[in-house]
């Protein structure tokens, strides 16, 4: 049997340990993406139960910038994304109402009253009563 100096035993031996532990979590990293490529990636949605799934990409990039609006209602990127979104996906009348957040959140932004006007004149002639909003409508006095 090979004698070893006084300590040079237990170095050997954490060093052997330390070594497999290496070795371990390196096959881990390595094994575990591989099988995941292999297998599919799995649906883990029980860290997300309030995200409701959305075939529909429009439908969630406006439910994404309902969540960041929900965290912070006067977060100018996610109102006008709202915007864009609601645009796109032909909501216009939801498009105004977001617009109208915008344009409360930022009122030296003067393009904004010229957009909500021509989205008013995209609205079918049933949902006018959105139209007193606009800057060119005067208000109604008591």
């Amino acid at each position: 049997m090979v004698k070893f100096a006084k300590g040079q035993l237990k170095q050997k031996i954490f060093l052997i340990l330390a070594l497999l532990g290496f070795l371990n979590l390196t096959a881990t990293g390595i094994v575990k993406p591989l099988l995941e490529a292999v297998q599919g990636p799995g649906l883990d949605t029980s860290d997300t139960p309030a995200m409701v799934q959305t075939p529909n990409p429009l439908a969630s990039q406006e439910q994404g910038y309902g969540l960041v609006l929900e965290r912070e209602p006067t977060n100018t990127t996610a109102l006008r994304g709202l915007v864009d979104v609601r645009v796109e996906s032909g909501n216009i009348a939801g498009a105004i109402a977001a617009l109208d957040r915008l344009m409360a959140v930022t009122p030296e932004d003067e393009t904004l009253a010229t957009e909500r006007a021509n989205l008013v004149q995209q609205l079918p002639q049933d949902s006018e009563n959105l139209a007193p909003n606009t800057p060119e409508t005067p208000a109604t006095q008591p």
